[in-house]
Parts: C-alpha cells; structure tokens; sequence
C-alpha cells in the first residue's frame, strides 16, 4: 500500500495533479480520524499505540506520508520539466 502511495503521489507531479494530492490526504486523513474515534471508547486498544495514543500515531503517520509524498511529488515535477525542457530545446 505504502508503495502505491508513493506511485500515485509521483504520477501526480508528473501529471500536475494538485488537487487530488491533496484531497486525497484529507480523506484519508478524516477517515483515519473517524474510525480511529469508534475505537477510542475500548481501552484494550489503548496498549497497542503505545508510547504514542491513537490519535498521536494517526497524525504523526499522516504526516510522515505526506512528506513522503511530497518529496514525490516534487521529484517527478523536476523530472517533467526537465523532459519539457529537454523536448522544447530539441525542435
């Protein structure tokens, strides 16, 4: 899953496809965040998350794959107007 992640995340800068980076970072997010509060109420899951609570380790896993993705992202950006560069410069 982490690696198609990544792949959507780089065919995005490569097809600069801004928006759906981003909303997709909000959806996954907020349903992260909602089903992580169903569980919240059960204090056997409490033990799991640990050293972090669950709601911690949904932020800090978010934002660690939105660095990821972003470093992605800009990656393929680079490397797509390199390419325009590259084919404006040879006709």
């Amino acid at each position: 899953m982490a690696i198609v992640t990544l792949a959507l995340s780089y065919l995005s800068g490569l097809i600069r496809a801004d928006l759906s980076l981003i909303l997709g970072n909000i959806i996954s997010f907020s349903t992260s965040y909602f089903y992580n509060a169903l569980r919240l109420p059960y204090s056997k899951w409490e033990k799991y998350f640990s050293p972090f609570n669950s709601v911690e380790q949904v932020v800090l896993i978010s934002l660690a794959a939105l660095v990821l993705q972003v470093t992605m992202y800009t990656l393929a950006r680079k490397r797509a107007k390199k390419y325009i560069r590259n084919t404006m410069v040879s006709e």
